[in-house]
């Protein structure tokens, strides 16, 4: 069991000020069989979230996940068994925020290959303080499923693959408060090992959302991400990311704008042991930003095919162990 307990103060230029607690308690029982953690945090209204970590304050969260595992005598089935995930969120005033219910059940094979089936039932309230579009607490109830499975039966390639279907909530549409949209989503993640040492890493993600009424895209998001690990000896290494993140939106749908960005980030690594080490890297941004940077009711304007470097980093970090 681990908890903690924090608290913040703003100070504003007018005089006045902000503040508040947070809480979180965290307990846990594993064995081999039985798996079993509950979790309550306590955000109170005044706590400080502008650093972003901290995506929604005036709240309270009680979650719970179990699992039982089945281990049958057998050449190919290695174990299986059901799991389950609830969560309830409430704000200080007492008023319900939402839940959500995650059942899943998996069986596991040889050669670190696996096969799950899972559903979510999922209610959120949203309130006009969190959009100023809605004149009421509006619930909106969302229902999704899907399939994961992965295998590594070769050595040299780990792949797995998730998809789900279900509703979603369009936070973002063009006109009026958010509604319900029907959800497509995605994801790929393929390990390859062609030598000893090199290991390349590849994932895709994939978001789509249709409208309910005419079957039309609201938008699709793509990101799909590369990372190469070389290790020319113990000591020296290289990595080198490349990341390309594409929003398509419907105009008519939501006010999302068509984004396109390429990130790349490129290491050196010199190790001698975890304290000691020298590192050189750069890191570019690329983004189908106009030179302008002119604004427009959805944001900062956007081209169709051209980029700008809207952030470049040289730098160098070293570090060294001392030993007493």
């Amino acid at each position: 069991m681990n908890a903690q307990a924090v608290t913040s103060e703003t100070k504003f230029s007018d005089g006045t000020h902000r503040a508040g607690p947070a809480y979180q308690v965290f307990a846990e029982r594993s064995s081999h069989s039985v798996e079993f953690n509950t979790l309550f945090v306590d955000i109170s209204p005044g706590f400080e979230a502008d650093t972003g970590f901290i995506p929604r304050v005036d709240n309270r969260r009680f979650s719970n996940f179990a699992k039982y595992t089945f281990y049958p005598e057998g050449k190919r089935l290695i174990s299986h068994g059901p799991a389950f995930f609830e969560e309830t969120l409430w704000d200080h005033s007492h008023n319900f925020l939402g839940y959500v219910v995650n059942p899943s059940y998996q069986w596991s094979f040889q050669r670190h290959s696996f096969l799950g089936l899972f559903g979510t039932l999922e209610h959120e309230r949203l309130r006009p303080v969190d959009f100023s579009t809605l004149a009421r607490n509006v619930d909106y109830a969302h229902a999704s499923g899907g399939v994961n499975i992965g295998t590594q039966f070769f050595k040299w390639l780990n792949v797995n693959v998730e998809m789900d279907w279900g509703t979603a909530t369009n936070f973002v549409p063009r006109t009026g408060p958010p509604a319900l949209a029907f959800a497509n989503t995605g994801s790929l993640r393929a390990v390859v090992r062609p030598t000893k040492s090199l290991t390349i890493e590849n994932t895709y993600f994939v978001t789509r959302f249709i409208d309910r009424d005419t079957s039309l895209n609201i938008f699709n998001n793509h990101i799909m991400r590369s990372k190469w690990n070389y290790q020319f000896t113990k000591e020296f290494s290289l990595r080198v990311i490349g990341q390309y993140v594409t929003t398509i939106p419907n105009p008519a749908l939501t006010t999302l704008q068509n984004t396109k960005q390429f990130n790349g980030d490129v290491l050196f690594t010199y190790l001698l042991n975890p304290g000691t080490a020298i590192y050189v890297g750069y890191n570019g941004d690329l983004q189908n930003l106009d030179r302008s940077l002119a604004s427009t009711p959805d944001g900062l304007l956007r081209t169709r095919r051209t980029f700008i470097n809207d952030g470049r980093q040289v730098f160098v970090k070293l570090s060294y162990l001392f030993r007493y």
